[in-house]
């Protein structure tokens, strides 16, 4: 045989036994195999779960408590009601005032206010548009509440008259000799307790100093005086109050010459 043939048979025969042997049992082999370099796996895949999100989802609102509500009445404002009989109103919170109008009976008007004592009250003056008068509580059913009525003062008192008279008011000058005079009288009325200062003067150009009086309660007080003339013709005779309100009277009378 040649030497080349000889040389295929040999590497034919060394790959067979190398085959055999990879293919002997594991419990053949004599001793662990030991590798070489750690093992490594290949790298997986991160999967992502496909999750789809829930709407989200609105809160059950929980119910208040429902509260209970109480109705209370408005207080109506007050009135006074006349009943069988006329009632007198009075100028000011009292019987020293005067009479100044009347609720008539069955009458009925808004009460304005009340005194402190709440035993007098003001009321819209029914005889008399745009003013105001006082009446008893005693005398009058309140209707509504009267605590809605506030504490009003009393009115000042005023002076509402002043009256001059010359007596005679005309006097016949025989001759014509002067002087010749006058009987005067006059009077001032008030609403109420009051201070009254006044003036007299005369149609001549003079005047007097000026006087004082008082008033307890409403009334007249009545004065005297008289007027000296030297002249024929008209002549008056005037009293000007001054306090506590502006108001003048005067009193006329006529010297004449037959």
């Amino acid at each position: 045989m040649s030497s080349r043939k000889l040389a295929v048979t040999a590497l034919v025969l060394s790959l067979a036994v190398m085959v055999g042997a990879c293919n002997l049992p594991l419990g053949s082999r004599t001793a662990p195999l030991t590798p070489t370099e750690p093992l490594s796996l290949p790298d997986l895949p991160t999967l992502t779960p496909s999750v789809t999100p829930r709407p989200p989802q609105t809160p059950m609102a929980t119910p208040l408590p429902t509260a209970t509500i109480t109705e209370t009445a408005t207080p109506a404002p007050p009135f006074a009601l006349a009943g069988e009989q006329d009632v007198v109103c009075y100028f000011g919170p009292g019987e020293m005032y005067s009479v100044d109008g009347a609720l008539l009976a069955g009458e009925r008007t808004a009460v304005l206010g009340k005194d402190s004592a709440a035993t007098w009250l003001e009321i819209a003056n029914p005889r008399r548009p745009r003013k105001n008068c006082w009446v008893p509580v005693s005398r009058v059913t309140v209707e509504g509440d009267l605590a809605l009525a506030p504490v009003v003062p009393a009115p000042a008192s005023i002076v509402t008259a002043v009256e001059v008279v010359l007596d005679p008011p005309t006097i016949n000058v025989p001759g014509c000799v002067f002087p010749v005079t006058f009987d005067v009288h006059f009077s001032i009325t008030t609403t109420g307790p009051a201070t009254v200062t006044f003036q007299r003067f005369l149609s001549d150009g003079l005047s007097a100093p000026p006087e004082t009086v008082t008033f307890t309660s409403a009334g007249t007080q009545q004065f005297s005086d008289y007027y000296r003339v030297g002249s024929a013709g008209e002549h008056w005779f005037g009293v000007r109050v001054t306090s506590p309100n502006n108001i003048t009277g005067k009193g006329y009378g006529k010297a004449v010459c037959p």
